[in-house]
């Protein structure tokens, strides 16, 4: 069951009373905010829901990510969700609950990046963001390009599900004509590019070809970002055993369902990029009071506090050489 106007309103105002968008807040003043160019905010895995049953810690985390994330100074030029802005079945009522939220970054003057996760709906997130339908890359999906000046991001689309389903494919898929697209975008890129998508990399091919082993034989991609498990981890991929070239992949925190909670801030220099995990939090499946709260929980976030970075240094030739003999 959908929220009906009056409740949504009425958590509008409660929004603005919870203080956040009081008068004094330096947040919310008039005050010009400088921007960095290369600095970027990743979401993932938002799950905001707008239907009767759906959980509420979601938007209370969401509003604390949005109200941490416009307190930056500079601000980043671009944030990045990277699909599941939904709740459960892409409801046109879970994107009305968070698009509030995320209109403050525009306001703000951010860029503004969404990608499609399995819980997403194509139609229903159309209607609420046309103007994302005007830009993506390519024709009835949601593939876009956020730019920062030393490399770029492009966020696919890999939601299998259609609209008017209530539940769809769960792993996701890169459909034909995507496919064909991303073969010729990537034969010409010359700048360092990551690739992201909610989805891992090991469920994505391109013809019966791994995406996996694409992008590592590409020096372009710098690496590949996903959400979709709400966890914080760093791996590699190694398809091609005769060079010695690796690809670096990082799964995202989920901003506030279950799982690793927090985002990540990205930051690109002229031959590297390092993402820096922001948790706040750790729960599955949801959040507990403090005395019902397992000791593991803590100990999860703390370790993930204790490495909360990842480096992409940008592939050059020497990442595509043969494989040096082994010493006899």
């Amino acid at each position: 069951m959908a929220v009906s106007r009056r409740d949504f309103v009425r958590g509008l105002a409660l929004f603005g009373a919870a203080g956040l968008a009081r008068a004094d807040e330096p947040l919310f003043t008039a005050a010009p905010a400088d921007f960095d160019a290369s600095l970027c905010v990743f979401l993932s895995d938002v799950h905001v829901g707008g239907e009767e049953n759906s959980p509420k810690y979601p938007c209370d985390k969401l509003r604390d990510a949005v109200a941490e994330i416009l307190k930056m100074r500079p601000l980043p030029r671009n944030v990045v969700v990277f699909g599941d802005l939904a709740w459960l079945h892409g409801m046109g009522c879970d994107y009305d609950v968070s698009k509030p939220f995320l209109k403050m970054l525009t306001d703000a003057g951010i860029t503004l990046t969404i990608g499609m996760g399995n819980h997403d709906r194509r139609g229903n997130f159309a209607e609420r963001y046309p103007d994302t339908v005007k830009t993506s890359l390519v024709e009835g999906l949601q593939v876009h390009l956020a730019v920062t000046p030393h490399a770029d991001l492009l966020m696919l689309d890999t939601l299998q599900g259609k609209d008017g389903e209530y539940s769809g494919p769960v792993p996701g898929a890169l459909p034909e004509n995507e496919q064909e697209w991303l073969t010729t975008y990537l034969k010409a890129q010359k700048k360092p590019l990551f690739v992201a998508s909610h989805h891992p990399l090991h469920e994505l091919k391109i013809g019966n070809k791994k995406l996996a082993e694409i992008l590592a034989k590409n020096r372009a991609v710098a690496g590949y970002i996903h959400g979709h498990d709400h966890r914080w981890r760093r791996e590699w991929s190694h398809p091609d055993w005769s060079t010695v070239t690796t690809l670096r992949t990082l799964c995202l925190p989920s901003t506030g369902l279950w799982g690793d909670i927090g985002y990540t801030v990205f930051r690109v220099a002229l031959d590297r990029a390092v993402a820096e995990l922001r948790q706040n939090d750790f729960y599955f499946p949801c959040p507990l009071p403090k005395e019902r709260r397992p000791a593991q929980w803590d100990e999860q976030l703390a370790e993930n506090r204790a490495s909360p970075v990842c480096t992409f240094r940008f592939r050059g030739k020497e990442y595509f050489e043969k494989r040096p003999p082994s010493d006899k």
